[in-house]
């Protein structure tokens, strides 16, 4: 004769692999997953420092040893060998194509230049005390030259005047002007687009 098993014993056997299940998932995956889809992949490669090592508007030697695009690069500064993005301040170079959205014409040649001026270069940079997702605003400089005015010189940046200080807004829209003037780098185009229009017309992330 066989014994029928009893309702609690399968219930509670039941409750006992809903247990272990849940312990498999948390051991290996715990919320890592879920907090880390917060996160973009630009800071995930380089973490975000908190506080910079010297105060605000005071320059910190650095070697540039990243450009992301026209107006962000990653430098490693030489005191504290931690690094951190620098998002140009005064400047908007053209939005560089991601894996899901095209971007702008001239992207490529304004990472380029950029490239050019700074990469693997000792800079210095000064902070604005400003940040934008996770990015330090900062100005860099390289043997006295002003990375951030020399990017719009060349055409290859726009003058952000929405966040330039009122010192700041005339050299960099003279500039601006100027290489709009010549036809410069992305001023070769008929009627260029601003990066922030570009964003917000597209939802640019």
């Amino acid at each position: 004769m066989v014994k029928k098993k009893s309702k609690g014993s399968f219930l509670r056997k039941a409750l006992y692999l809903l247990i272990t299940a849940v312990l498999i998932y948390v051991t290996i995956f715990g919320f890592y997953p879920r907090y880390k889809k917060q996160i973009s992949p630009l800071v995930r490669k380089v973490p975000y420092i908190d506080k910079i090592y010297k105060p605000v508007g005071t320059a910190i030697k650095a070697r540039v040893v990243r450009v992301y695009d026209g107006d962000t690069v990653v430098v490693a500064p030489f005191e504290g060998n931690k690094r951190f993005i620098c998002r140009l301040y005064g400047i908007d170079a053209p939005e560089v194509s991601s894996m899901s959205q095209k971007g702008q014409p001239y992207a490529i040649e304004a990472l380029q230049e950029l490239k050019k001026l700074v990469s693997g270069y000792t800079v210095e940079v000064t902070t604005t005390g400003d940040s934008s997702y996770n990015r330090e605003i900062c100005l860099i400089t390289r043997d006295g030259l002003d990375i951030n005015l020399e990017m719009v010189k060349r055409g290859y940046a726009w003058a952000y005047v929405k966040y330039l200080k009122k010192e700041d807004s005339g050299r960099y829209v003279d500039a601006k002007i100027a290489a709009s003037e010549k036809k410069l780098g992305l001023w070769r185009q008929k009627d260029p687009e601003p990066p922030w229009e570009f964003r917000k017309k597209h939802e640019f992330k």
